[in-house]
């Protein structure tokens, strides 16, 4: 089973670091969402950080990254249509090395690919973001604090949204949409700590 697999529910459980999410709708839901592109926020339990240095500490592979392309989204469904499983691979290219105690050869100029919390659902027009992840935008730079899975064979950010921080101050770290009934904001403190560290990461490695 991949290691990014949704099973049926209507949270996402990340044990240790690995995410693995749940996420079912009824049929009402799923049929006013085809009537609409949407976004949804899937509720997750990640482990959360209040210093840059536990970020570090806690990463196997800490890169500066510009997003080059990205894989189609991954939607999987069950038998009975529920989305057992999503996911967006966003190629990266590495632009400085920090630290690599991953056992895996990482080089200047390497294309890695990164699993990303966000993915598209054509059939039914929803964006699913767990957690209010948001992707990477192809052109622009990051800072990545990764860990490899070996079953998946690709990297993972660090807790879902505590490994990916854009480097353009103005680009935010989370999805937000209030004026979406489906989204459900990030807790404030939340917020504060991962806009704090965003700062400390743009001052320690930009």
């Amino acid at each position: 089973m991949k290691k990014g697999m949704i099973i049926a529910g209507s949270s996402i459980l990340v044990v240790g670091i690995l995410v693995i999410c749940a996420i079912f709708f009824t049929k009402d839901n799923s049929d006013n969402l085809a009537e609409r592109d949407t976004h949804i926020t899937v509720e997750a339990k990640v482990d959360e950080y209040q210093f840059l240095e536990e970020i570090e500490e806690k990463s196997d592979i800490i890169v500066k990254v510009e997003k080059k392309s990205e894989e189609p989204p991954m939607v999987g469904r069950g038998n009975r249509g529920n989305v057992n499983f999503s996911g967006t691979i966003g190629n990266v290219e590495v632009k400085e090395i920090f630290k690599n105690e991953s056992g895996r050869s990482i080089e200047i100029g390497s294309i890695l690919p990164v699993f990303e919390n966000e993915a598209y659902d054509a059939s039914g027009k929803v964006t699913y973001h767990v957690a209010n992840y948001k992707k990477m935008a192809s052109g622009k730079e990051y800072m990545l604090f990764l860990y490899y899975s070996e079953s998946d064979e690709w990297y993972v950010p660090l807790s879902a949204i505590w490994g990916k921080y854009p480097l353009d101050s103005s680009e935010s770290v989370l999805f937000s949409d209030s004026k979406s009934k489906l989204f459900i904001a990030t807790p404030e403190k939340v917020v504060d700590e991962l806009e704090q560290i965003g700062m400390e990461i743009r001052k320690k490695y930009d």
